[in-house]
């Protein structure tokens, strides 16, 4: 089973979905920060068949010199996928349509290490890396990015970067501008004020991570190649001693966790380069639970176990890893979502188009018009499942009750950040596959949102 896309590594990453979080809403697990004021922002749908979520935000920004906008992450805050090193290398990638640019410049993503800065400014008829941040001449590749979406990727280690366009190499170049060892930061967007520059540009998603130098195809990064796996899935089995009360003596069984095997290759450009994709390798593996995706829609967290190498030559070996689920189930990247202004004891409806019962997260926002004191329970009647909160949710105040949504297989219930767990009383909640009727009763909520992955057996 060859050429598969296997990437194995956590990124940062803000996709536009049906929810309504932009870039810097609380809910996200790692909001960004807005520096200026764009001129439009907002979510909406998309026809284009390369979206996988239906998605894309939208950023607009003067192009008369008046006005500029973007999203930063910097130093100064924590990430699962740490500080930006160039040494270590790190990945960028962005789904982008342009609709507008000046002519001068549209909007970029901006880079700084700690060591070296660069960007990639992304126009309406080219996408380049100026003058300004490399030892060549401005790097250009000649393309109509108004066309549809298009997938731009920048790979970057010590002072070499390569700039990707729909998995197909196009600009390569060497780093020459410094950078201090207390800036470092990704960002997007347009961050100048000046004629002609900016305009309206399309995000689908934009992702990082400083694990290493990531490069697209079935490569999962500099120095190896996983192009085969074997997923194994089985029963725990106990034997009933005694007949039971149908008359048949069957094995109960519950599932084990998933369990993949990747198989590759690893190189190096000589003995030393070996040994330090060896060492990235490694490095990636042991920091902890990894997302493990074969294509572009879904993924598995796993966690691994064991990897076995055996080198060839001086600088090329073949690797196999193993690694253990933390489910049974394949996820999809992008998360669905549902809204409604409740009104008490209505039945209203969700359907999960996912192969299997998956966690949820609910979000019951306090109505303006009111409160909601003690007197709120929902109950899903296809699960079965029902809960009561026994407390008070003030006008526009949040209460988030997550049974796994945002980390799997950790639940939480807070009431704007704050554990309210003793006031909480029944189930979590779960969608089936299928349709699922919810009925709320109580004091009317402002709204009532939920979120969920689906998921898959395959």
């Amino acid at each position: 089973m060859a050429n598969f896309k296997i990437n194995i590594g956590n990124w940062v990453e803000y996709r536009a979905d049906a929810s309504p979080q932009t870039p810097t809403s609380s809910r996200l697990a790692y909001p960004w920060t807005l520096q200026g004021s764009p001129s439009t922002t907002g979510i909406a749908a998309t026809t284009s068949a390369l979206v996988k979520s239906g998605y894309a935000f939208t950023l607009g920004t003067l192009i008369n010199g008046t006005a500029y906008g973007g999203f930063i992450h910097t130093s100064a805050n924590t990430y699962p996928t740490g500080l930006i090193s160039s040494e270590r290398g790190y990945t960028v990638e962005a789904q982008v349509k342009g609709v507008l640019a000046g002519s001068n410049r549209g909007q970029i993503i901006s880079i700084s290490d700690g060591v070296y800065r660069h960007q990639l400014w992304i126009n309406t008829a080219d996408v380049r890396i100026s003058t300004a941040y490399i030892a060549e001449g401005t790097q250009k590749y000649v393309m109509d990015t108004t066309d549809d979406f298009h997938t731009y990727r920048i790979v970057t280690k010590g002072s070499a970067v390569n700039v990707y366009v729909d998995n197909v190499k196009r600009i390569t170049a060497t780093l020459d501008s410094a950078s201090t060892p207390f800036s470092r930061f990704f960002a997007w967007g347009d961050f100048v004020y000046g004629a002609n520059q900016g305009g309206t540009f399309l995000w689908a998603y934009f992702k990082y991570t400083t694990a290493g130098a990531y490069v697209p195809t079935e490569r999962a990064m500099d120095g190896w190649v996983f192009d085969k796996f074997d997923i194994s899935e089985a029963r725990r089995k106990s034997q009933f001693p005694i007949i039971r009360s149908d008359n048949v003596v069957t094995p109960v069984g519950k599932l084990n966790a998933t369990k993949l095997k990747l198989s590759g290759t690893i190189a190096g450009t000589g003995y030393n380069s070996f040994r330090d994709s060896i060492r990235q390798l490694k490095r990636l593996l042991r920091s902890g639970v990894q997302r493990v995706s074969i294509d572009d829609e879904r993924y598995i967290d796993a966690l691994y176990t064991n990897m076995t190498l055996k080198p060839e030559t001086q600088d090329y070996g073949k690797i196999k890893v193993s690694m253990v689920c933390q489910n049974p189930n394949f996820n999809q990247i992008y998360p669905q979502y549902y809204s409604t202004t409740p009104v008490s004891t209505a039945t209203f409806y969700i359907t999960n188009n996912s192969d299997v019962t998956v966690p949820c997260k609910i979000i019951i926002t306090g109505s303006a018009a009111g409160t909601i004191d003690d007197a709120m329970t929902l109950i899903n009647v296809d699960t079965d499942s029902e809960a009561a909160y026994r407390g008070v949710i003030s006008a526009t105040q949040e209460l988030v009750v997550d049974k796994g949504f945002d980390t799997f297989n950790t639940y939480k219930i807070e009431l704007d950040g704050s554990s309210v767990y003793n006031s909480y009383e029944g189930d979590m909640f779960a969608l089936q596959s299928g349709v699922n009727a919810f009925v709320y009763t109580g004091t009317a909520a402002g709204t009532l949102e939920f979120y969920w992955r689906e998921g898959y057996v395959a």
